[in-house]
């Protein structure tokens, strides 16, 4: 099978949909499948810039020749003039099978950001509602309803889409993000009792909830003097999140700001919490690499976190939008050490789980399913 896996994202590893699209690519090829990525580079190999964002779905079907694979994997804002230029195209040859893949869908993060704006929490740019908040969700829906088959990561970003688009809930599955074979079977030792050292991963953003973590670790800083914390991957200068404490909390914060994915097992040997304070997830890569690191986990119960996990038996779940849930969750570890040592433990196992080989091998079935589904409604 001839597959291309197509975003508007950088062809990063490291990143969050650009590291969907290489580790899935490589787990394809591996099991027999010829598998191409196609990103941002690809359309614009010299041009930087935002315009190249927007304008990534109406030059991709004049780029490449979309016609020539079977399967094009498209990542949901970027799809819709691929799918109207496949479909009105006159050619002998069948059209490949038009995927539309959700990485957390967007008309559910525009709520959030208005309710935090509501809340005084956001500032919204006037430009705004004319494309995230207007064009690019039209776009998005049109693309779901165009597809052959779609992919969400969650059951409530599922359920949000039939509702509102209209959708073949035939056409529509769940599926997982994984974790590269360097993530899987990490010799941690779990038993060691080490000092509380709790990390936080992600981009300094509203979405990822910095407005309620860091008020939160301040607290706890200082109730608990043996309690040290660590950013990662904040991709902002070490002033933004400095600034937030008090100066004689700073010796105990660690910032990397930037890091490559495969040096995160070695970053957070030291380790053993992991905060995911996030307001809107999709299905957090973050929260399986930190439990593949041994870390027990505190997060917010959004969507494609709290389904896949359970309160107190792999992660304690908060709360989105609670400083008062994250020092609870928080302080329920480090006063119960048969606990922490508990979910250390249960996060791992569950880990181990999350192949990206075991994942690319459901999609082809996927992709087989849909493909005779089209067939049959062919011939009929």
């Amino acid at each position: 099978m001839k597959i291309a896996i197509v975003s508007s994202a950088r062809k990063d590893p490291s990143s969050g949909v650009g590291g969907v699209a290489a580790h899935l690519s490589a787990a394809f090829r591996a099991i027999g499948h010829s598998c191409d990525v196609v990103s941002l580079e690809s359309v614009f190999p010299n041009v930087e810039g935002v315009l190249n964002r927007l304008l990534f779905a109406v030059v991709l079907p004049f780029r490449f020749d979309l016609g020539s694979y079977d399967v094009l994997d498209i990542a949901a804002g970027d799809g819709l003039f691929a799918a109207i230029f496949l479909k009105l195209r006159r050619s002998k040859s069948p059209r490949p099978l038009l995927v539309a893949r959700s990485h957390g869908l967007e008309h559910l993060v525009h709520e959030m950001l208005l309710e935090e704006a509501r809340a005084g929490k956001v500032k919204l740019s006037w430009k705004y509602p004319f494309y995230n908040g207007g064009y690019r969700l039209w776009q998005i829906k049109k693309y779901l309803q165009s597809a052959d088959l779609i992919f969400f990561l969650n059951a409530y970003d599922r359920d949000y889409a039939l509702r509102n688009f209209n959708l073949d809930p035939l056409k529509v599955k769940i599926v997982d993000n994984g974790l590269p074979a360097s993530f899987i079977d990490l010799p941690i030792n779990l038993n060691n009792v080490m000092s509380p050292k709790a990390a936080v991963i992600g981009t300094f953003s509203k979405r990822k909830g910095y407005d309620y973590s860091i008020p939160a670790l301040v607290e706890l800083l200082q109730r608990h003097d043996q309690l040290r914390v660590g950013f990662f991957g904040t991709g902002t200068d070490d002033s933004n999140i400095l600034d937030k404490f008090p100066a004689r909390l700073r010796s105990r914060i660690e910032i990397t700001a930037r890091y490559e994915q495969p040096a995160l097992p070695t970053l957070l040997e030291d380790y053993n919490i992991l905060l995911v304070a996030s307001l809107s997830e999709g299905h957090s890569l973050v929260v399986l690499e930190g439990m593949a690191c041994g870390l027990a986990l505190v997060a917010t119960n959004v969507s494609g976190t709290a389904e896949r996990l359970t309160d107190r038996e792999n992660a304690i779940l908060i709360a989105p939008r609670s400083v008062e849930g994250i020092v609870y969750g928080i302080e329920i570890l480090l006063q119960d050490s048969e606990l922490f040592q508990k979910l250390r433990r249960a996060g791992y196992e569950l880990a181990q789980g999350f192949s990206w080989e075991r994942i690319a091998r459901t999609t082809i079935e996927y992709y087989h399913e849909a493909m005779a589904h089209n067939s049959r409604e062919a011939r009929e």
